[in-house]
């Protein structure tokens, strides 16, 4: 049942995104641009931060779509967020979080792919990721990537 909810509240984030106009492409177009190349995030950090606030009894620790977009921190203009688990109650996902629309002169928006699991005591944790990012128009490739805009 857990599971179902936070797919369904994935998919009403990306529903929620996903009206397109001429500066900001729809949810699932967005989905759709190719990845070329991604680079490893380090996690360690982050992960102190949700042991702390476990410890400390707040309620975003146990709910992995929370967790994911913590992890991505997202200061965009569109965010588009996607959960995949498997099961009824699953014990871990696979998230991506793309934002898109950033207010920065070269970088247009990034594509961060996490991977979250679940302790015994119903706390997630974000075990390894993966980030890209895109450039606006002229200034480097579109597509997701890791070289640098200019």
């Amino acid at each position: 049942m857990r599971g179902t909810l936070v797919a369904c509240v994935a998919m009403l984030v990306t529903v929620a995104c996903s009206e397109e106009n001429a500066a900001f492409p729809s949810a699932a177009k967005l989905l759709e641009i190719p990845v070329r190349a991604t680079q490893e995030m380090r996690v360690e950090e982050f992960q102190v931060g949700v042991a702390q606030a476990a410890a400390a009894g707040e309620s975003w620790v146990r709910n992995p779509g929370q967790v994911a977009l913590r992890f991505a921190q997202p200061g965009s203009r569109q965010i588009v967020t996607s959960l995949r688990g498997s099961g009824e109650v699953s014990t871990s996902y696979a998230a991506t979080i793309i934002t898109d629309g950033h207010t920065d002169d070269s970088v247009r928006g990034d594509r961060i792919e996490a991977s979250l699991t679940v302790d015994p005591d119903g706390v997630w944790s974000v075990i390894e990721a993966r980030r890209a990012w895109r450039c606006w128009e002229n200034r480097g490739h579109t597509d997701f990537g890791t070289e640098p805009c200019t």
